[in-house]
């Protein structure tokens, strides 16, 4: 009973104080609006999200200016003719292969250009550039007109860096391929500006007024050297049929020729992320070997991408007509097709090799360019470029038309649950109709969108699987626009549609194709089989699963060149460990002599050292780890080596706190991880709100969130208070906790408080309620943010990251310490061998250099993509990672406040018991004070017993 009466007084206590707090805020928002003339019925808040609310779609833009025509002359603009620019230093005139240039030597530089037209006219933009040095992943760039940002995206523009293999084939010491090494390439690119996102095939088309017109260029992108702006528009292509007319004249002596190009050596390539890859899959696909792995096809899920291509140098052998085929896999989009636009010479020769469709098969497919009657292409004896681009077709524009109605969703879902909240009471009739402004109208509206997209889909042929989550959504919405009542019950699946509808526009874009060689035939050429006959793959098969009881898949690379040998386990994935070896060999190798063996080994780290068959060096190890290991002696002391201050001068102090036991250092930091604050731009602006700096400023807008119905993502927090109110974990010698000290109860109950007094919730999936907006503030890892740039498009330009908020002092000072996540390391064990370890520093302190782990994040993301972006811990290196601009400058600010709680033997004990304390207060509504004093008394018990189980080892 007693229990129950204070929990009522809590809640009327804490209601109490929401309403003064919702109360107060709102009079000092008003107030501050009408001292700055502005009425307070407008919220304001976020200046660049009001901007970007105010900026219209493409569609929109378009509609805007369609009366005005298509220029039809050329306007070019020369780089080095800026009128102005916005820059810490001055941009730098280059000259590059005969060409001046201007070089953009930072990641904020922004170019005005001045010109004039006679008439109102609408041009596509190309841009003639280049990288500087072969590490360029892509050119990052943003467009103005006339001051302003024309429509939405051209604030995060990506032009293609073109890529180039080495040519040479290298293998290991048990006949397996190596992955050829890469680099951009340094040659001049004229390209159009273009959606990156692949919604619009053709590139964007900007209107400019009679006049004088002003052009701004940004980059966000270091060592770019920019020649010519040109403003045109391309010629309508032509149909097959006026091609062949054309070239009614033209004699034919290809007959009886054939030229066939091996997919897997490109001549270049649009991303360094299209790479070569093993398919051991059939006996056809040319090479193949039943047990070494060789490198035999092109793309795959690496070459989905709009807009990237991959192009070859033909050696045509006779003038005349040729048929083109593609030896090709597309078992990725079961009911849809994948599309290819061909370029002869770097031009489309004819409307129809543009929509070159590639459909569904677990099988390799032989695919003609013109199907059953494959198309005739004229070459001229000689050298000729093939390039092959991925091309959404017909699919960008169901996928833009849907994404548009998703936002719509998102804003509806948002609107109800302000009234409902994310959890409504099913009994309830909140008559949504009448409280959710235009509600049905807007339903409506979403409805008719997505059926018309829908209704295309079913035309095209597919219906069924593929079109299931669009065809749910549906139904829903139509049940909820019959009855509104229905809302409440159906709302949690509503958001899941929503956000299933989001995966699948994502999927819908993607263009997944796999290559194994290109053929050009003369039209008395039979074309080859796709697949080799059942006998022969029988045998294949057998071979292959022969084989693979002898061969060992876990070794990655092994160089048996070197007088000294280490042994690496690599505990990542598959690809990291491939990386790691072919940079050994490219690079490591070649100023050591030091063999490397690298091996792929996820599991058993210390149970393997502990039986004496670990390995020399263990790579990506939980930062955690070390100290297991190195209190039982079991690890080599990095510090003893004379140049390890130097070294570790290359991370932040912070990433080597959790190394350190008994004035030993135990490893190099590889990776970082730490939270920041993720805050909805678009929905902070409807609010008038900014984001906290400090805990007071947050406290003031939680009340304005929650009285929204929306929810506020707080992981846990007690070891960033604690450190910010001036506290620490340990004593200084690690021998107790120091949790009954003022600092540590405050920030315990201020812990606490957050879900006890405020309601925030106890879990939650940041991504997806950061998604939908019904959760536009959370702190989470830094490395989200790849996460909901990648996967969240509609949302795009509408979030951003800001510092943890700080706790103010007795004296005004911010303290903005945050408690880091860890990360992973390299570590050396001890094997007692000082030529071993010796050995074995020297590869870890290469592979920690700034350029060395460049080049490896670099690797990384262009094999997996942007969700596996390498989050060093090398300060330097993560400047020279792509990251946005705007992110990587707070994140590197985050950064500069970050601590990690010191390892000590009993730290698995210690973080438990902080759970548990947490739990009994949340769960059984304990004092705080007198729950966090009794498990500290356990948990300095533990510790304890511990250390003198341990001291034996340092006797």
């Amino acid at each position: 009973m007693r229990k129950t009466a204070r929990n009522i007084i809590s809640w009327i206590l804490t209601a109490f104080m929401l309403a003064s707090t919702v109360t107060a805020v709102n009079e000092n928002t008003n107030e501050q609006a009408l001292e700055n003339g502005i009425n307070s019925d407008i919220t304001v808040g976020d200046s660049a999200a009001a901007e970007n609310a105010a900026v219209p779609s493409y569609g929109e833009y378009c509609e805007s200016f369609a009366a005005i025509p298509l220029g039809s002359d050329t306007v070019r603009i020369e780089a080095d003719k800026y009128t102005s620019y916005a820059s810490s230093e001055k941009p730098e005139t280059v000259e590059s292969d005969g060409v001046k240039a201007v070089k953009f030597i930072n990641n904020n530089t922004e170019l005005t250009y001045e010109f004039s037209l006679e008439k109102a006219a609408r041009y596509c933009i190309y841009i003639e550039y280049r990288a500087e040095n072969q590490k360029v992943m892509y050119f990052e760039t943003a467009v103005k007109i006339n001051g302003d940002m024309p429509f939405s995206g051209t604030d995060n523009l990506t032009m293609k860096i073109p890529w180039s293999l080495d040519n040479e084939k290298k293998f290991d010491s048990r006949g397996n391929q190596s992955l050829p090494s890469q680099s951009a390439e340094q040659i001049w690119m004229t390209a159009p500006i273009r959606d990156s996102e692949g919604f619009y095939d053709a590139p964007y088309i900007f209107s400019f007024k009679q006049g004088v017109n002003t052009i701004t260029l940004s980059s966000f992108t270091e060592n770019i050297a920019v020649s010519s702006i040109v403003l045109k528009n391309e010629a309508e292509i032509q149909s097959y049929d006026e091609y062949i007319s054309a070239l009614s004249d033209k004699k034919d002596n290809a007959a009886n020729q054939s030229l066939k190009i091996s997919a897997e050596e490109p001549r270049l390539r649009s991303s360094s992320s299209i790479l070569p890859k093993y398919d051991k899959g059939s006996a056809a696909t040319e090479p193949s070997d039943p047990v070494k792995l060789l490198y035999n096809a092109l793309g795959g899920s690496t070459w989905s991408a709009p807009g990237d291509w991959v192009e070859y140098e033909m050696n045509v052998p006779a003038d005349g007509f040729y048929r083109l085929y593609l030896r090709v896999k597309q078992n990725t989009k079961n009911g849809l097709e994948v599309k290819r636009r061909i370029y002869i010479d770097g031009k489309v020769p004819f409307f129809e090799a543009s929509n070159l469709s590639v459909n569904y098969s677990l099988n390799w497919q032989m695919k003609a360019l013109g199907g059953d009657k494959p198309y005739m292409i004229y070459l001229t004896k000689g050298k000729h470029t093939l390039r092959i681009e991925a091309v959404v077709g017909e699919y960008g524009e169901i996928a833009n038309n849907i994404l548009k109605g998703i936002t719509k969703l998102n804003d509806i879902y948002r609107d109800i649950i302000m009234i409902t909240s994310s959890s409504p009471d099913t009994y309830r009739d909140y008559d949504l109709d009448k409280t959710v402004p235009e509600l049905q109208e807007r339903l409506s509206g979403c409805k008719t969108l997505l059926q018309a997209e829908f209704d295309k889909m079913v035309a095209m042929g597919k219906k069924g699987s593929e079109t299931s989550t669009l065809e749910d959504l549906l139904v829903q919405i139509d049940s909820f626009i019959e009855r509104a009542d229905r809302i409440p019950k159906g709302l949690e699946f509503f958001r899941s549609n929503i956000s299933s509808l989001s995966s699948w526009v994502l999927k819908l874009n993607e263009q997944p194709l796999e290559i194994d060689y290109i053929s050009l035939l003369g039209k008395d050429v039979q074309p080859p089989k796709a697949n080799c006959s059942v006998w022969k793959s029988v045998s294949y098969t057998a071979k292959s699963i022969i084989g693979s009881f002898f061969m060992d898949y876990t070794i990655v690379g092994d160089e048996s060149k070197g007088k000294r040998e280490i042994t690496v386990w690599v505990s990542s994935g598959r690809d990291q460990a491939q990386v790691i070896n072919q940079m050994v060999k490219d690079d490591f190798s070649k100023q050591s002599d030091i063999s490397v063996k690298v091996s792929l080994v996820t599991t058993g780290l210390v149970e393997a050292t502990l039986a004496g068959n670990g390995p020399d060096v263990s790579l990506f190890v939980a930062s955690t780890t070390p100290i297991t290991l190195a209190m039982r002696g079991a690890l080599v002391d990095l510090s003893k080596f004379s140049n390890y201050s130097e070294v570790a001068s290359r991370f932040y102090d912070s990433s080597l706190t959790e190394l350190e036991y008994k004035n030993g250092h135990y490893g190099l930091p590889l990776t970082q991880n730490f939270p920041v604050m993720f805050y909805r731009t678009d929905i902070f602006a409807d609010l008038g709100i900014s984001p906290p700096e400090t805990w007071e400023d947050f406290y003031k807008i939680v009340p304005i969130i929650e009285g929204q119905n929306m929810n506020i993502g707080m992981p846990s927090m007690f070891a960033t208070l604690l450190y910010q109110n001036g506290g620490q974990f340990y004593n200084d010698d690690l021998t107790a906790v120091e949790f009954e000290t003022a600092a540590a109860v405050k920030a315990f109950t201020q812990w606490n408080e957050f879900y006890t007094m405020y309601g925030l919730p106890l879990s939650f999936n940041l991504y997806n309620r950061f998604r939908t907006g019904e959760m536009p503030l959370a702190i989470g890892p830094y490395t989200e943010y790849a996460q909901l740039y990648a996967a969240a498009p509609e949302i795009r330009n509408l979030w951003n990251i800001a510092l943890i908020p700080g706790t103010v002092d007795e004296n005004g000072n911010v303290n903005r310490t945050v408690v880091g996540n860890g990360g992973t390391v390299a570590i050396i064990l001890d094997k007692k061998n000082e030529s071993t370890a010796k050995a074995a520093w020297e590869f870890i302190e290469w592979l920690t250099r700034d350029e060395t782990q460049v080049t490896y994040g670099q690797s990384i993301e262009s094999r997996l993509g942007i969700l596996n972006r390498y989050n060093t811990a090398n300060k330097e290196a993560f400047k020279q990672l792509p990251t946005s601009m705007n992110l990587r400058n707070t994140i590197i600010e985050q950064w500069e406040y970050v601590v990690e709680v010191p390892q000590m033997p009993a730290t698995y004990y210690v973080t438990r018991n902080i759970n548990n304390a947490f739990r009994r207060v949340q769960y059984y509504n304990e004092n705080p004070r007198t729950t966090l004093h009794i498990y500290a008394g356990y948990i300095n018990t533990e510790i304890t017993r511990k250390l003198e189980e341990m001291g034996n080892y340092y006797k």
